[in-house]
């Protein structure tokens, strides 16, 4: 079986765009996330212009909210979004 994945068993849940008008979109985005111990976390994404990122290759950076909550993970990606 040389070449082949394992098949993913994990239901990969939709991203939320909370892109701000005038900015592209999927610009700052949230996703609920199970992580390897079962837990559920809110995820938020957000782009990174070429010139301020840390990884050139890596165009995002991501921050685990601490929340199941999509209202409060909003609030939460918002205020991590201003603060990077």
């Amino acid at each position: 079986m040389l070449g082949q994945c394992a098949p993913r068993h994990r239901i990969m849940n939709p991203r939320i765009d909370l892109s701000l008008p005038g900015e592209r979109k999927n610009e700052l985005t949230i996703q609920l996330r199970v992580r390897g111990d079962g837990r559920t976390y809110f995820y938020a994404r957000r782009w990174v212009p070429p010139e301020i990122r840390n990884n050139a290759r890596n165009p995002y950076v991501t921050c685990r909210l601490g929340t199941v909550d999509e209202q409060q993970a909003r609030r939460a990606a918002y205020a991590w979004n201003r603060r990077i």
